[in-house]
């Protein structure tokens, strides 16, 4: 019963990723994911390990999530400032709460390195 998330912004990510790095959101931050039978009856978010809030999952999936995905959800882009942020969805039935994996967003990508190539020296040197 783990519901693996995909954080989709754009682009079709691999199931098997855990992690993303983002700029600095303007918008709501899309979450796509599945729920493993049997079906939760509601969820839980627990953001950067807080105390766990009620999530509600969007009532149309997100037309940007890919094939398979059963549910999504926004995060507001006000809670993702510049560092790193974990978010964990619960998934809770009549017979108890399974978490699902912790998923890792980077908020705010470095520069890629500078590799210097050559060094020209001067002329008459």
């Amino acid at each position: 019963m783990r519901l693996s998330i995909l954080l989709l912004l754009g682009c079709l990510l691999p199931v098997s990723v855990q992690a993303q790095a983002i700029p600095p959101p303007t918008n709501p931050v899309i979450f796509c994911g599945s729920q493993a039978p049997p079906p939760a009856a509601s969820y839980r978010l627990v953001f950067d390990n807080g105390t766990p809030e009620t999530l509600v999952m969007d009532t149309t999936i997100a037309s940007t999530c890919p094939t398979g995905t059963t549910h999504s959800f926004r995060i507001a882009a006000s809670k993702f400032t510049v560092g790193q942020h974990t978010v964990k969805v619960q998934s809770i039935n009549t017979f108890g709460t399974t978490d699902g994996p912790v998923y890792t967003v980077t908020i705010g990508v470095a520069p890629g390195p500078f590799t210097i190539t050559a060094l020209v020296p001067p002329s008459g040197a």
